[in-house]
Order: C-alpha cells, then sequence, then structure tokens
C-alpha cells in the first residue's frame, strides 16, 4: 500500500519536485515514489498512478504530498532523510551561512533587486497566471514553464505584456536562451548571430546545437509556448519577437521553428517577417511547399536540418558535417518504432518516416501523468524499448537522446543495459541522434560513444536519423 506524507505550506516549483522524485527512485527498495505540490490536478494523478491514500484528501495546493511504496521501515527512513535533504538543502545553506532569507514572493525580489527583469514561473497551473501577471506589473518579462493554463488566461496576459512592451514566452514553454542564459530544458552552446523564435523546445534545443557544432552561434532564443501560434492567441509572442531580434544588432539572421500553425496566422508572420531587412529562415515542419513565399530574404525549410543548413549557407558556413553515415544491409521492410522525449523531434520523425510506422512523444500529457519528464526520468521510454523489441514485426527502433541542463544527468548510460540485452536476444537495428553540444554536462562526444558501443548507428541529426530509417 502506498504511503503518503503531507506537509502543510510547504511549497515547492514543479522542477524542483521532478528532481527529486527522480533522485529518490534511485534508492534500493524504493518501488514507486511521485512528490508533488496538492492541486486537484495533481490528487487526480495520483489517483491514476496508483499512489493515492486517504490522508490526501486533505491536501490544499500549498501543500507537499509525498507519495511512495518502499520495501520496509528501513527503507522509508532513507528515503525521507534524502527528500529532506534535497527539499531542504539549498533553502537552508543561505541562513546556516548567515545570509539573508531568500525573497518569497515576485514583489518582495523586485523590492530586493530592482534591476531584475525577468521571471521564471514554474508554480500550479491553477496559479502560474496569477503570478505572472504581478510579474508583468513589476515589469519583468515572463518565461512560464508551467501548463494547465486556459487560453483566454495566456491571451490576457501575451496582451498585458506587448501593451508594456514586455515578453511573455509561455505558457509551456520549455526552452530560451536569453542573453547567453539558458533557461528550462536548454543546451550549453556559444553565443552568436543567429536569432531564434520557437514555439517548440526541442526544436529550439536541436537548431541551437546544430549551430553550435558548424561555429555559428545563438544571440537570443525565445521561446513562445506551444500554443502561440494557435488562431486563438494569434502568435502574439512570435511577432513581437521578430521584432525584438529585428532590432538586435546581434541578430544577424532569424530562424522561426514551430509545428504546422493556423493558416491565417502563417500569413500574420509573414506579413511580419517581409517588414524585416534580416534574411529569416521559417521552419514550419511538414509545410514548405505550402507557402508562398515572395521576399528574397525570407526563406522556408521543410524540417529543421535544411532550417539549419539554410543558415549556414546564408552565413557562407559549410554544413557538410551533417551527412549520413553507412547503413547495414536492408531490414526487410519491417515496421519502424520511433520512441522519443522531445515533441518536435517526435513530430519531425514523423512526418519523415509515414504513417505507416510510428512514433511515440512520451514527453506527452498522456505518458507524464503522476511521473517526470522522460528527458528527466527515461523509465517509460526505456519500457518501451521491451516492448516493441518484442513484438516480430520491429525491424528499427529510432529514437532521440536530448542532453543539456535539467536532463537525464547520463541518457546514454542509462539506455545501454536494455539495449544490449535487446541485441541478445535479436536482430534490430537501433538508429538515434543525439541532441546536444560538447560544452552540456552530459557531452555530446561522450554519449555518442556509449550509444555507439552498443551499436547503436547514430546520425547526425534528427531529421538523418529519420531518413536513414525510412531508406533501411
Amino acid at each position: 500500500m502506498p504511503t503518503a506524507i503531507l506537509k502543510k505550506n510547504a511549497y515547492f516549483d514543479s522542477i524542483t519536485l521532478m528532481r527529486v522524485s527522480e533522485q529518490i527512485r534511485k534508492i534500493s527498495g524504493v518501488k514507486k515514489v511521485q512528490i508533488v505540490m496538492g492541486t486537484t490536478h495533481n490528487k487526480l494523478l495520483l489517483r491514476d498512478s496508483g499512489l493515492w491514500s486517504t490522508e490526501l484528501d486533505a491536501a490544499a495546493p500549498s501543500d507537499l504530498c509525498i507519495t511512495f511504496i518502499a520495501d520496509s521501515e528501513d527503507v522509508e527512513k532513507i528515503l525521507l532523510a534524502k527528500v529532506e535533504e534535497c527539499l531542504y538543502r539549498n533553502k537552508n545553506s543561505g541562513k546556516k551561512n548567515g545570509a539573508e532569507a531568500q525573497p518569497q514572493t515576485i514583489s518582495e525580489a523586485v523590492e530586493k533587486n530592482p534591476d531584475l527583469n525577468l521571471a521564471l514561473i514554474s508554480v500550479p497551473g491553477e496559479y502560474a497566471a496569477r503570478e505572472a501577471r504581478l510579474a508583468l506589473e513589476q515589469g519583468l518579462n515572463v518565461m512560464m514553464f508551467s501548463d494547465n493554463v486556459s487560453l483566454q488566461d495566456e491571451l490576457n496576459l501575451k496582451k498585458i505584456a506587448r501593451e508594456k512592451n514586455l515578453l511573455m514566452m509561455g505558457p509551456d514553454c520549455g526552452t530560451s536562451i536569453i542573453n547567453g542564459i539558458g533557461l528550462g530544458f536548454s543546451n550549453q552552446v556559444r553565443s552568436g548571430k543567429v536569432g531564434i523564435v520557437g514555439a517548440s523546445g526541442t526544436g529550439i534545443q536541436e537548431v541551437s546545437v546544430l549551430l553550435d557544432r558548424l561555429g555559428l552561434g545563438i544571440s537570443q532564443a525565445i521561446g513562445t509556448g506551444g500554443r502561440d501560434l494557435k488562431k486563438e492567441i494569434g502568435a502574439l509572442t512570435t511577432k513581437q519577437g521578430l521584432r525584438l531580434l529585428a532590432s538586435d544588432p546581434q541578430t544577424e539572421i532569424i530562424a522561426i521553428i514551430s509545428k504546422p500553425p493556423h493558416k491565417e496566422v502563417v500569413e500574420e508572420i509573414l506579413r511580419q517577417a517581409e517588414l524585416i531587412k534580416k534574411p529569416i529562415v521559417l521552419c514550419f515542419l511538414g509545410l514548405k511547399e505550402d507557402l508562398k513565399i515572395k521576399n528574397s530574404h525570407i526563406f522556408c525549410a521543410g524540417n529543421l536540418t535544411e532550417a539549419v543548413k539554410k543558415i549556414a549557407e546564408i552565413a557562407g558556413i559549410s554544413s557538410d558535417i551533417f551527412s549520413a553515415p553507412a547503413l547495414p544491409a536492408s531490414s526487410t521492410g519491417g515496421k519502424i518504432y520511433g520512441l522519443f522525449c522531445g515533441g518536435t523531434l517526435c513530430a519531425e520523425a514523423q512526418h519523415i518516416i509515414g504513417s505507416q510506422h510510428l512514433c511515440i512523444d512520451f514527453g506527452d500529457d498522456e505518458y507524464t501523468k503522476g511521473r517526470p519528464h522522460p528527458m528527466i526520468d527515461p523509465t517509460i521510454r526505456n519500457q518501451a524499448f521491451v516492448k516493441f523489441s518484442n513484438e516480430e514485426k520491429t525491424a528499427i527502433i529510432l529514437f532521440d537522446v536530448v542532453l543539456g541542463y535539467g536532463s537525464h544527468a547520463d541518457p546514454a548510460g542509462n539506455l545501454l543495459p536494455i539495449i544490449e540485452e535487446i541485441n541478445r536476444r535479436r536482430k534490430i537495428i537501433f538508429i538515434a541522434s543525439v541532441c546536444g553540444s560538447e560544452a552540456d554536462p552530459q557531452c555530446y562526444s561522450s554519449q555518442v560513444e556509449k550509444l555507439k558501443s552498443a551499436g547503436v548507428i547514430i546520425a547526425p541529426t534528427n531529421a538523418i536519423a529519420a531518413q536513414m530509417a525510412s531508406l533501411s
């Protein structure tokens, strides 16, 4: 039976709780664990994941819920001690060293440091809009990592930001790079002359790391949140990001990245782009042939790799390093399964390999109920490797490995035992791309070598990996 411990009025943001939950899962004898705030949404997730206990009936959104199944009382003691250490170490360290207490509200933070100009919002969705509105009223730009925010709240916040000449990045904005600082899931890439506006977290990551490998860097990468290009929102942040990059002296080339937007929104973005004199590369996945471009400084790309190659061409740099490695003998036309952590990488691969094969985004809400994102905790995707390798029709498993801040400390190492065990049982072709840089904490080349040691074919980009799979 699950054990639940309720801590009243003990708030922690969702990113912190996801990371702590991941650390606790590593303790031997811990079968299941989830640490969340007591919101209605999170309580439903705990019910769905088999970690519900009646003690949680009294949980309020401001209460911390520690839920777990452990093998013994000794394991439980170790687990709870580790939770305390992980959650309160940073909060208490300043007090122990005689430092001032950290501000508890946005207003306190601004009062303490009037030079602040950006707030990162990562609170339960039902409170995120309120906190973002307070930040905007304090004159702060906002990046909202939180999701489960209504479209109407998103529209209202983005209108407020526009009126105040501030950026409202999100909701559900997973990645941005502002003045060289990565926010959310991000990679350590060099500074440079390419500005990105992206409604896609892993899309921004893929383009920024590929440019880094070519020696090109990022001026700013402005995440908009995945719904910004919906008709209801009208690309408010995308258009604002374009205007900012147009006036930024460091930015010489602009890229816009998104899954297919609404037709009317595409037309609005094109009208905005036509007013900008800098070269602009549009990558609306799968829409290349449908776009009618009249201006010579606007270019279209069908996928993220094409976008990077076009940027390199504009910059006068060769992109020859992005070529496919040799393929093994034909897989005799079996099934391709794409198992992805990145939503845009999944969508890109699906478009390339076709609807007769299956790509799954394990970062989708369907798979993250009651558990961390697979970039943090790969367990659910690892289980899918085993499941699909047991299907006789499976010929190729295509997958991504996403590095950077916020991601698992060693995603390739985590996968190795699973791939090696599958290889002992049967012959399956594994094709992967690694989204990361040499400067990332996990180190791109180190992760590549680990995968190669298990016989994985490494493509230089996600699109090329999908193209290789479709040709095998």
